[in-house]
């Protein structure tokens, strides 16, 4: 493939301000040139649409706006931005395989950055994630899933996220770097289990082997389950520490964006995403990821978040 794209997909649903600014944190990069960029709006209930629409017109950029694509063949896509208005809400998962199933049409698409719309990317970070793919690729490491170093928005001296591990037993992610400073900055050599939504970066040939993403969960757990299907297929997970992501976090699933507390839908979809995925690939952990659901609700009742425990016991009994 003497010309390939990398295709980023970025999610919107309500925060249009946020994805503009992350859409135009993309056009500044260094590789923008060999970068499509697809925004998907999940059926947002407010402006979105025409706020994007409207801002597109403005941009200069070439772009294309589609209600549907044609799913069942290669094209070649003569536009930078593509923005698909998604006719129903399904979910994260949902949502990004809209995009992803819009980036694969493209005969000359290679690779696939899933990102967060609330974020904001560094100027080197999709040229530091090819070369760390092509490389990888080079050296036959089987390399399936990448993560950036995620910075906070507000803070970007501080670490949110490097790579995430997993406690099977009681269904707990742990981020890794959470909260270290920069400088300081330090983990173990062991892999991770995964990294972050805010930011996956893999290969279009990935996708057609093992899948986009489950749409089973409509928030969360989707990355992880992503990882766990590529790993069984002999596949790695990696993190380029070069890339540089910001991420304002929580944007889309808090009630209060700057609260540090988890909404009740966000711990509803958090719950149910955690069961399902322990169902699927561990149920020998079942009951004690029931039972740990008794520490969470402990824990709101500690916090005084009394109008998030009937969602936690809701999702809990859902089957």
């Amino acid at each position: 493939m003497d010309k390939y794209f990398v295709y980023t997909i970025v999610l919107n649903y309500r925060n249009y301000l946020d994805t503009i600014e992350c859409v135009e944190s993309l056009l500044l990069m260094d590789e923008a040139s060999t970068n499509r960029i697809v925004v998907v709006d999940n059926n947002s209930p407010n402006e979105s649409c025409f706020e994007i629409e409207n801002w597109l017109r403005k941009s200069k950029q070439k772009y294309a706006v589609f209600d549907h694509l044609p799913l069942d063949s290669e094209i070649a896509i003569d536009a930078n931005i593509l923005f698909v208005q998604h006719n129903q809400n399904n979910g994260y998962a949902s949502g990004n395989n809209v995009g992803i199933k819009t980036a694969i049409l493209d005969i000359n698409c290679k690779y696939v950055w899933i990102l967060n719309n609330d974020t904001t990317v560094d100027f080197n970070a999709l040229a530091r994630q090819k070369s760390y793919f092509d490389h990888s690729a080079s050296l036959n490491a089987n390399l399936g899933m990448l993560g950036s170093k995620i910075l906070y928005y507000h803070n970007p001296t501080i670490v949110q996220c490097i790579g995430c591990r997993y406690n099977k037993v009681l269904g707990l992610p742990r981020q890794i770097g959470l909260n270290a400073t920069i400088e300081d900055l330090k983990y173990d050599e062991k892999p991770f289990d995964y990294v972050s939504g805010a930011s996956i970066f893999t290969s279009k040939d990935i996708f057609t082997q093992v899948g986009n993403f489950n749409e089973d969960f409509f928030l969360y757990f989707e990355e992880i389950d992503f990882a766990t299907r590529l790993k069984s297929h002999g596949y790695t997970v990696g993190v380029c520490l070069e890339s540089i992501v910001y991420h304002k976090e929580g944007a889309s699933t808090k009630d209060d964006p700057k609260s540090a507390l988890a909404s009740p839908f966000s711990d509803y979809h958090f719950t149910r995403s955690k069961l399902i995925f322990t169902k699927k690939f561990y149920p020998e952990y079942l009951f004690y990821n029931y039972l740990s659901l008794t520490l969470v609700i402990l824990n709101r009742i500690r916090r005084r978040q009394f109008e998030n425990i009937w969602p936690i016991i809701k999702a809990g009994l859902k089957k």
